[in-house]
């Protein structure tokens, strides 16, 4: 198969990586390949390094925009690639060597999405992830739910074990006429989980999706830390996600992702506490206290902490499910406190 393949990469703060990204993409045993590296904004040494690469190798072009985030980078790409296909590769991850024309294999002609496994790359161990509990498996249309509803949550099929969810946009080959056809974008604003909304609208929409149990996608995890930073508002970008997947329920129709939504909440809480309040040094406890009992009564969270069927939690969510739904919230600040920076210490060894 010599399919024209665009692979996408956002470019934002990623000088320390992006050769070996770039390397990566460049050295795929399938040549027919168009690379496209999206400048979101320069701040570091990246549009240097990148623009020299496109020197040397006429598959690559570089587009720079301000910085408007990962989602119209994401699209500025989409709506410049020519490929048949269309791969998303974050700027600090890199590709197995033969990542593509794997991938290719995988995906006959009535395919419109195929997924890999991935290895997860930690500063001290390089750890192979599965998204679901199968070697391999061909989603049809009709089982599509099954996938969506891991794109929030491990639920079902998925694998509890994992890192991250099926719902990002990596390790991932999508067909560019299904994408076209069916005016999938991902969706500005959302600061996260804009993958997850941008693929409920792909499984969606698709009729048939393979997936392969083999890690051929790296996910740098080494920066880990960077994730556990204070952000004073984190509970606005948490209700932003609860109204876009309001919004793909309204289109689809796919009502059960609601139920799933309440038990992805109590994770998102988690969240909250943890970036709102725990990496907040400036306020004092009580205060902290307050304002998460505060959050606990916005309709969306208490009606999630009054619906969501602990069944689909792991254990340690179950736990702080339960403590949230009956207000403990001491306990689930010492909780997360103590979950945090047992984190912080394994990410800064």
């Amino acid at each position: 198969m010599n399919d024209l393949v665009t692979i996408i990469v956002p470019v934002y703060k990623c000088e320390k990586y992006i050769r070996k990204c770039i390397e990566s993409i460049i050295a795929q045993t399938h040549a027919s390949i168009e690379l496209i590296l999206v400048l979101d904004g320069i701040f570091d040494n990246s549009d240097k390094i990148c623009r020299k690469y496109a020197q040397s190798d006429k598959r690559i072009r570089v587009i720079e925009q301000q910085n408007q985030g990962v989602s119209i980078a994401r699209n500025t790409g989409m709506k410049a690639s020519v490929g048949d296909w269309v791969v998303f590769v974050d700027g600090d991850d890199w590709l197995e060597q033969d990542f593509i024309s794997k991938m290719l294999s995988y995906a006959d002609g009535s395919v419109d999405i195929a997924i890999c496994d991935y290895y997860a790359e930690y500063s001290n161990e390089s750890k192979c992830e599965k998204f679901f509990n199968y070697d391999d498996y061909i989603f049809q249309h009709e089982e599509m739910s099954a996938i969506m509803w891991n794109c929030l949550i491990p639920i079902g099929c998925g694998n509890t074990g994992s890192c991250t969810n099926v719902g990002v946009p990596w390790a991932k080959i999508y067909r560019s006429s299904f994408l076209r056809d069916n005016h999938l974008k991902f969706k500005p604003g959302l600061s996260r989980m804009q993958d997850m909304v941008f693929n409920l609208y792909a499984f969606s929409a698709a009729k048939k999706v393979i997936y392969k149990s083999i890690p051929l996608y790296h996910y740098n995890k080494n920066d880990g830390a960077s994730t556990i930073a204070f952000r004073p508002m984190f509970n606005d970008t948490v209700r932003d996600i609860n109204s876009a997947v309001h919004e793909f329920v309204e289109y689809s129709g796919e009502k059960e992702i609601l139920n799933i939504m309440y038990c992805k909440n109590i994770m998102l809480l988690l969240e909250i506490v943890k970036l709102q309040f725990v990496m907040d040094r400036t306020k004092k406890i009580h205060k902290k206290f307050d304002e998460i009992r505060d959050i606990l009564r916005e309709d969306s969270m208490n009606l999630s902490l009054k619906k969501y069927d602990p069944r689909y939690l792991n254990f340690k969510s179950k736990i702080a499910g339960f403590l949230l739904k009956h207000k403990m919230v001491e306990l689930v600040y010492l909780y997360v406190y103590i979950k945090t920076y047992k984190k912080l210490r394994y990410i800064r060894k």
